[in-house]
């Protein structure tokens, strides 16, 4: 022990120091760090205060050191202050100068991770670039300065993405690698740490030259270590993550399988506190994450998921790669959700999502990674709920993540401004708002601009535009936009790398072309259509579920050529293409269409009999397909895909030699789905609430379910074969949907069995037809392409007699001119002016419908005669359906004075629009009209708002007002609000609207009444049904629409729906309606209105019976003192609706 006063001590001290630091160095024991920081401590001690620059220099790095260890901020602060005495007293010797910079280069640096000032890591460089200066070229040392300058490049890259900065620091690291001897244990480092800079490069930039450096540096760093020495894990993982970055730009399989297996060893070499343990776990879970994707291994996703949590187990909650862990994670957790239909893995990554998110600074360079994939979350979260909300935040977290994004950052184009985009095209789907669709088009355009030639994702980027074209030329039916959809659709084809996702867009192109094609009526689009179906079927594997798909486009393609060309080899191709779904098919909606098309071609060839066993397996299929779980605007557009088959479905019945009864249960079957849905909702559902509660919630529990899915899927249709790499769509929903299709096909079988439920959900068949005839028979027409009939319907059996002489066009042109010779007060497009040579028109054809339709009926069964006098007329009612729906049957006939060659001189008539509607009003328990006291809601517009003409609303609501009893409670509104009258209609008996109607042509859900008293509010069809279903009316009877075209349809494709204003009264609850299949006259509307209520309230007890007699007689009343036939468009528009 030497004296303290002994010269030779500083030199013991100096050598003790320094050999405890070299020891340090090599083996990383804290005991030799105590050793090197306690001798240096002496060491400055003893040293003169001019000459203490190198001391201090020794001393704050091991000050630095333990700062690693334990992030004691005093060893850093020490450190800080070690380094700044040392400038001041190192002014004389430059080498000491240079030692104190960058000492506090690196603690500059150091601090600025702990705290995030911006000021500290220039400082850092800034002292770093100083260092440099003060080292010879030539030094053995220079290398450790340039290591030093190269982190704070790297910081500041990692900081704000410029890449200056971080070829800055490639060069520095390159320069101390040249003057590093071969052997020397920095080499490696600077090898491994060069390639990962060139990996960071290629990552922005995508030159595959720097992707190649990036491996090669990083394969001569591990051959540059011996594998004895831990510190090779390092190199292998390095080279596993620059072998996995040329997988995703060349897709090679065998760089992916090299990069798991380097990776494996890395993560089973490394310590268990080694600190770099949870980066090589994460690393090895995302490899695996990518094998999934490739293969398909479920084992492998779940592989990635356990590394995952693995490493998040060993990670402290402040280390900066928590936060990435717990994203990754919650991206495998996701996809897992979405392979197997897991609700608790998808609300567990959303979780550790948010938490990542949180954790992070709001300048973390990475941040927009983290925004991204909480976007991707809530977009699968909303496939799988259908709710809005959901996709609104899917959209916030796109939208902060292109916002935060460099511009010029490849992610940027890669996924972020793709991801935006599918999440705008998405909510469009829900808002119809065109900014929504714009905007993302707009941003997907940005994407394909900025998308490089040589990247192999490009083919999903103009996927996905020509996806955002295509729902824009759905909805502006703008040629361009399909030409532009088929054009990327084709660049994507040629750009595919993968063989799956090829088939996908090989299809898409497939019904492009057919969808071209329908418009242009070119062979050449037919032929490219069938062409790209039959490659799509190709590339596509067997037990592939699309591939169901491609074929029935290949089956369209086929028909629409036998169409043009006429060749039966043609039809033949279709129907084998068609009859493979219709036998193989999962999903109902599958077998539902192509059996569909199936039997329309078997008809072409006069396959009557193959037709109709056809039809008998398609029957059992609508109510999968569209069940009470759909909207109503979803079943539309479902039943008009297949609104032909309406009225051909009986006719192929009756050429198969089917009975009556059959042909018309098949009728009834493909004809008011949609208020089908509703009667069941307040009859059979009703009641199994009421008697089976629990069969009644597992029935309801799987129809919410089945909506939320529907819901997701349909405003999602385009997306199904979108090929964004992370977009967040589940291609499996499919699965999820059939599964609960038989959950509630097994529901219904239960409940079924159950007595009471029989028939429940179940359209009426048989004996219960024939019981429906019990007040009078019922009639109903049916036209098509292969015949008209008319099914006769008595309490003993349905009889049907052939129609030779009409013909659905002859049927047309009777609406078109009764609706045209219509001069209606209560229509603002209309005058007063008249044609006479236009009103003769509908009174000849008027004639002739009686003399080949109504009179052969009513002969056949045995209505025709003459009355005696103050004899009754029997009843007959119109089961509504199809082109007939919209004609006048009560006005049939001849009208000159006298005459009884007409359906008013023989029968009294009503329409309803199904046998199951009928069925559903008779179930109800009749309140009687005449019970006191009776409510009357009487809402009249005298004037309207919007340019609709006055109305003369006063003489109406005086003559209700007139005739009713004193007892009776008339509510009157004039000019009201729609929510005042939807109150009021949850309790009226009887309701009378004089006002002006409105028929959309488009959607009738939204023909509508036209009230307000400030501005224009509409009643529409389906709003009647959702209000008054909430409460249910109390008692409704009677509701008296006299508006214009209360009972008429527009929408060809919607006829056998019978959707109205009428229909939609009658479902709420109300047994009869008055409504109008045209536009109304407002003095004949006045005048039959007065009559109805004259004649209806002065019986004493008045039935359901007195409300169709006393419709029928004002209407006689009004064309009797008409006198002539011409003014038959006048009163031939008012019927009963009802039973």
């Amino acid at each position: 022990m030497t004296d303290s006063n002994d010269p030779a001590r500083l030199l013991y001290l100096e050598g003790l120091a320094s050999a405890f630091q070299q020891r340090y160095n090599n083996t990383r024991q804290e005991e030799d760090l105590r050793q090197w920081i306690e001798y240096a401590q002496q060491e400055l001690e003893f040293t003169e205060k001019s000459h203490r620059a190198a001391a201090l220099a020794k001393l704050g790095l091991g000050l630095l050191n333990r700062y690693s260890l334990t992030t004691s901020v005093p060893d850093l602060e020490r450190s800080v202050q070690c380094a700044r005495d040392g400038l001041q007293q190192a002014a004389s010797n430059r080498f000491d100068l240079a030692l104190c910079q960058q000492l506090l280069a690196e603690a500059m640096r150091i601090r600025y991770m702990k705290f995030h000032h911006p000021s500290d890591l220039e400082e850092s460089i800034s002292f770093a670039q100083e260092a440099l200066k003060g080292v010879p070229d030539e030094s053995p040392d220079r290398s450790f300065f340039l290591d030093t300058l190269d982190h704070g490049f790297e910081c500041r890259y990692d900081k704000f993405g410029e890449i200056p900065d971080l070829d800055a620091s490639i060069r520095y690291l390159e320069q101390a690698l040249e003057v590093t001897p071969p052997g020397h244990p920095k080499r490696a480092s600077f090898l491994d740490r060069i390639g990962k800079r060139y990996g960071s490069r290629f990552h922005r930039i995508g030159s595959p030259s720097d992707l190649e450096k990036s491996i090669q540096y990083h394969q001569q760093a591990l051959d540059a270590v011996s594998e004895t020495k831990e510190d090779t894990i390092m190199y292998f993982d390095g080279l596993a993550v620059a072998l996995k970055r040329r997988y995703d730009h060349t897709g090679e399989l065998t760089d992916l399988e090299q990069a798991i297996h380097l990776g494996e060893r890395a993560a089973k070499e490394a310590r268990d506190n080694n600190s770099k343990k949870p980066v090589f776990l994460s690393n090895i879970g995302a490899y695996y994450g990518i094998r999934y994707d490739r293969l398909g291994e479920v084992s492998d996703l779940d592989t990635s998921i356990r590394c995952f949590q693995e490493a998040l187990g060993i990670v402290a909650d402040d280390q900066p790669m928590h936060a990435q862990i717990l994203l990754n994670l919650s991206k495998e957790l996701r996809r897992r959700a979405n392979l197997l239909d897991s609700t608790e893995d998808l609300e567990t990554a959303k979780t550790y999502a948010e938490d990542a998110l949180r954790s992070i600074a709001d300048d973390h360079p990475n941040r927009v990674s983290f925004c991204s994939n909480l976007g991707i979350l809530y977009f699968s979260s909303y496939g799988r709920s259908g709710r809005p909300l959901e996709l609104d935040r899917a959209i916030e977290y796109y939208r902060a993540a292109v916002l935060n994004c460099p511009k010029d950052h490849p992610d940027r184009w890669k996924f972020y401004l793709v991801q935006l985009g599918l999440g705008l095209s998405a909510r469009f789907g829900i808002s119809l708002q065109m900014a929504d669709l714009q905007e993302a088009i707009a941003f997907i355009e940005e994407a394909a601009a900025a998308t490089p030639p040589e990247f192999p994702g490009r083919a999903a980027v103009f996927n996905n535009l020509g996806g955002v074209y295509l729902r824009r030329y759905r909805i502006a039916k703008v040629a361009a936009d399909l030409e532009a959809a088929v054009q990327n659709y084709r660049l994507a084809v040629e750009k595919h790398l993968l063989l799956a996702r090829k088939g996908a867009c090989l299809g898409l192109l497939g019904r492009l072309y057919l969808t071209k094609f329908k418009s242009t009526d070119s062979a050449t689009d037919l032929k490219e259509s069938i062409r790209y179906s039959q490659l799509a079927l190709e590339t596509t594997s067997g037990n592939n579920p699309s591939r169901l798909d491609y074929l029935f486009q290949v089956g369209e393609g086929y028909k629409e050529l036998f169409s043009a060309e006429q060749l039966t080899e043609d039809l033949n191709r279709s129907s084998n293409a068609f009859s493979e779904i219709f036998n193989t098919a999962e999903l109902p909606t599958r077998r539902l269409f192509a059996g569909l098309r199936l039997a329309l071609n078997q008809t072409s060839e006069e396959l009557w009999i193959e037709a109709a066993d056809t039809l008998d397996r398609i029957v059992p299929l609508l109510s999968e397909v569209i069940p009470p779980s759909h909207s109503r605007d979803d079943a539309q557009n479902l039943l008009r895909t297949f609104h032909e088959i309406s009225s051909v479905a009986p006719a192929i019945f009756l050429k198969a030699g089917r009975s009556a009864m059959q042909a018309l249960e098949v009728l009834e079957n493909f004809r008011g789905i949609i208020a089908s849905l509703t009667v069941d909702a307040r009859s059979d559902v009703s009641m199994l609430n009421e008697k089976q509660l629990d069969l009644w919630c597992r029935y309801m529990e799987c129809r919410k379910q089945l909506a939320a899915l529907s819901s997701g899927a349909a405003s999602n249709f385009e997306l199904a074969v979108q090929l964004s790499t992370d977009s967040g769509f589940d291609p499996r929903s499919s699965q999820r949907q059939l599964k609960l299709q038989k959950t509630i096909k097994d529901v219904l079988r239960e409940i079924r069995k159950c007595p009471g439920f029989e028939d429940f959900l179940l359209a009426p068949e048989g004996e219960s037809i024939l019981k429906l005839a019990g007040d009078g028979p019922l009639v109903c027409f049916n036209t098509s392409i292969w015949g008209s009939h008319a099914f006769l319907i008595t309490t003993e059996a349905v009889e049907v007699i052939t129609l030779p002489n009409i013909e659905p066009s002859d049927m047309s042109s009777l609406v078109r001119s009764s609706r045209s010779t219509a001069r209606a007060d209560r229509d603002p497009e209309l005058d007063e002016s008249s044609d006479e040579e236009d009103a003769h028109e509908p009174a000849t054809q008027m004639m002739r419908l009686w003399d080949h339709a109504v009179k052969p009926v009513l002969e056949r069964l045995g209505m025709l005669g003459q009355k005696g006098p103050g004899e009754k007329l029997p009843r007959i009612w119109w089961i509504g359906g199809g082109i007939m729906s919209l004609i006048p049957l009560h006005a049939a006939g001849r009208h000159t004075p006298g005459s009884m060659d007409n359906t008013l001189g023989h029968v009294i008539s009503s329409y309803v629009p199904t046998l199951k509607m009928l069925q559903y009003l008779r179930s109800k328990t009749p309140a009687s009209i005449s019970s006191e006291p009776r409510k009357v809601l009487v809402v009249t517009m005298p004037t309207t708002h919007g340019g609709y003409g006055p109305l003369n609303t006063k003489a109406e609501a005086a003559a209700i007002i007139k005739y009713n009893s004193e007892s009776c409670k008339v509510t009157h509104l004039e000019r009201p609000c729609k929510d005042m009258v939807k109150t009021e209609l949850a309790t009226c008996t009887i309701a009378h609207f004089a006002c002006h109607g409105f028929v959309d042509a488009v959607q009738p859900g939204k023909s509508s009444l036209i009230l307000g008293r400030d501005t224009v509010e509409e009643l529409t069809v389906n709003e009647t049904i959702d209000a008054v279903m909430q409460s249910g009316p109390n008692g409704a009877q009677v509701a008296y629409l006299s508006a214009c075209s209360t009972a008429e349809i527009r929408d060809l494709e919607m006829l056998h729906e019978s959707i109205h204003l009428a229909s939609a009264f009658q479902l709420v609850g109300f047994q009869h309606v008055i409504g109008t299949l045209w536009k109304a006259n407002d003095d004949t509307a006045v005048s039959i209105a007065s009559k109805f209520y004259k004649r209806l309230f002065q019986i004493q007890e008045i039935t359901g019976e007195s409300v169709s007699h006393a419709l029928h007689h004002a209407v006689t009343d009004v064309r009797r003192a008409s006198g002539a036939s011409g003014d038959l468009a006048k009163w031939a528009c008012f019927i009963h609706v009802g039973c």
